[in-house]
């Protein structure tokens, strides 16, 4: 459905009350099921990809202490199902 450099908005879901934020997908990761020693670890699909606002980059370092850089270091990881929306291709 996303390819590579679409903008997106998305929600992070460890963080609850946090506002959506806007990214652009750089690398698609694709990890298949696999069976453990003690548990079964799911598969997932989600994206390397980087913050595009400065505000918001600045907004998560204030709020949440997380040691975004702009625009350099503001490259996250966001699971496929967090992503709310697309804004362009």
């Amino acid at each position: 459905m996303y390819k590579p450099y679409d903008v997106v908005t998305a929600k992070f879901r460890h963080i609850k009350d946090m506002k959506p934020v806007t990214l652009k997908l750089i690398k698609r990761i694709e990890v298949k099921e696999r069976k453990g020693n003690r548990i079964d670890w799911p598969g997932y699909i989600g994206w390397d990809s980087e913050l595009v606002s400065k505000k918001e980059v600045e907004y998560l370092k204030k709020r949440y202490s997380i040691p975004f850089k702009y625009p350099k270091d503001v490259v996250t990881f966001i699971y496929e199902d967090e992503i709310i929306g697309l804004i362009k291709t």
